[in-house]
């Protein structure tokens, strides 16, 4: 965070280059921003540590950060997760005591969200995107054969997801799309998302690229989530 921006955040009126802030309210902004740039760093850490945890931690929040809007059933996530059920309901347990599950009761069924109002709930989320999640999940099911890049596009990149939110997937490369389909799969049940994948082959898509193609150029423009390779030309 910048001197100005932390002027703004505390109430000063800073005009683009032009100011009446003395050197005591200039060190003490500076020492201000330096303050908000740590507890940034801090809540970072913490999400990397959380995440360290047990493989049932990692399941857990995998399944439910990457799909906040929606509750499971313990027993879902069990399934889910492939693990016995004792770990998942240990681990669940510790979830909701840290607030990072909201826990909803029907009778003795229990019923769980990830907590969206949670410090951590972005920088969580952010990291298992890149890791245990979404991104995992893709590219070992679609696999590298002959695909030359791969990225998620849409809500769920941009970290505006629904409940009913699809995984939006550009495909590049020689595979077709009947292959592509057919690979994503299992992908499809693992997230609990459908997943519509756009196929192209490299020249369509420099192509497209070149004639300035209105729907490629929103992805390019938009965040986006790298599974395989890399957009060429990208920064």
């Amino acid at each position: 965070m910048s001197v100005m921006a932390a002027c703004c955040q505390n109430g000063y009126a800073v005009s683009p280059g032009r100011h009446e802030l003395g050197s005591h309210d200039t060190a003490e902004l500076v020492l201000y921003a330096l303050d908000i740039r740590s507890y940034v760093v801090s809540i970072q850490h913490m999400a990397r540590n959380l995440l360290f945890g047990t493989v049932a931690r990692r399941a857990i929040l995998a399944r439910t950060y990457l799909d906040p809007a929606r509750e499971f059933h313990l027993r879902e996530l069990v399934r889910r997760t492939g693990l016995a059920p004792r770990s998942v309901q240990l681990e669940v347990d510790k979830l909701v005591n840290a607030d990072l599950l909201v826990e909803r009761r029907d009778g003795n069924r229990r019923y769980l969200h990830a907590n969206e109002g949670h410090p951590l709930f972005r920088p969580v989320r952010e990291i298992i995107l890149k890791t245990d999640g979404l991104a995992d999940v893709l590219r070992q099911a679609l696999g590298t054969k002959g695909v030359e890049f791969a990225v998620v596009y849409g809500s769920i990149a941009a970290d505006r997801p629904k409940a009913a939110s699809d995984v939006d997937f550009l495909v590049v490369g020689t595979v077709g799309l009947r292959e592509a389909v057919r690979r994503l799969r299992v992908a499809q049940d693992t997230l609990g998302r459908e997943i519509v994948p756009t196929v192209w082959t490299r020249p369509e898509f420099d192509h497209r690229r070149q004639s300035g193609d209105p729907f490629l150029a929103t992805v390019l423009r938009e965040p986006r989530l790298e599974v395989v390779g890399k957009i060429p030309g990208d920064a």
